[in-house]
């Protein structure tokens, strides 16, 4: 509770917050609850979308994943529709600091549900351009099948979360549809298609 107050507090003060999640996920090493990728994560998943021409995040928490991915040049859109997190924050403040966080990123934050995101999605013409998404909002295993299928002809890879946790249906979502992702990077797995 003392965190949640913090937080809210420095609402209007991004850096406060970023001290105050990083001093919360140092503590909470291991704990999946937090929602946040790793550093071998976070490493792993820029290292794929360089050279990408655009990344799309489903499921941003914070913003501090697409504000890395960003940093790689490519055009950067955040989708989240703000349902969940870590703190208890509302719907409106998730968002709000959100916004913050992606303040002069570049990265386009799009309120929005995965599948009313994707279904917009256009289909790619062969070789018109380099589309990677990275799933990581709901991890329930027909959310995530239904992600992949959704996908398929709008990008060129398709990257996620969670892999190989077992308090999650990804991995069974990610072996069905591909059989094993062509990399991982701690839980973070990536197909190209």
């Amino acid at each position: 509770m003392n965190n949640l107050l913090q937080l809210c507090r420095c609402l209007r003060r991004p850096r406060e917050v970023r001290l105050a999640l990083s001093g919360i996920a140092v503590r909470a090493t291991g704990d999946d609850r937090l929602g946040s990728l790793s550093s071998e994560e976070t490493a792993g998943l820029v290292e794929w979308t360089k050279g990408c021409d655009r990344v799309v995040e489903i499921g941003t928490l914070f913003g501090f994943t697409a504000k890395a991915i960003a940093a790689t040049g490519a055009k950067v859109t955040a989708v989240d529709n703000f349902s969940w997190n870590p703190f208890g924050l509302t719907e409106r403040e998730h968002e709000a600091f959100t916004r913050r966080v992606l303040e002069h990123t570049g990265v386009d934050l799009v309120r929005a549900d995965a599948l009313t995101f994707i279904a917009g999605l256009p289909v790619l013409a062969s070789g018109a351009e380099t589309v990677l998404v990275f799933l990581d909002g709901d991890h329930r295993y027909e959310a995530v099948k239904g992600e992949i299928a959704a996908l398929r002809g709008k990008c060129t890879a398709i990257a996620g979360h969670d892999y190989g946790n077992p308090a999650f249906g990804v991995t069974r979502a990610v072996d069905e549809a591909f059989g094993r992702p062509d990399a991982l990077a701690g839980s973070c797995w990536i197909k190209r298609l």
